[in-house]
């Protein structure tokens, strides 16, 4: 019997258990139409893309002195 889609109330962290995932955010995602889903997946695609961003290694100044334009 699968604990999860049983008619038996448990507790979240057994349902988590079961289905190895947090019900409650499955619930809320399934909860939103198409759009405000490919909304919040933007949201977190844009944050990604800036903590990606901020990572990128900043040119050393002294290397930047030394830089010859080509041509």
């Amino acid at each position: 019997m699968d604990p999860v889609n049983s008619g038996d109330a448990i507790s979240a962290s057994a349902q988590e258990a079961a289905s190895g995932g947090d019900v409650s955010l499955i619930r809320w995602m399934l909860s939103l139409t198409p759009r405000e889903r490919l909304q919040v997946l933007q949201a977190h695609v844009n944050s990604i893309m800036r903590l990606r961003d901020a990572l990128r290694p900043v040119p050393d100044f002294a290397e930047m002195q030394n830089y010859e334009l080509p041509g």
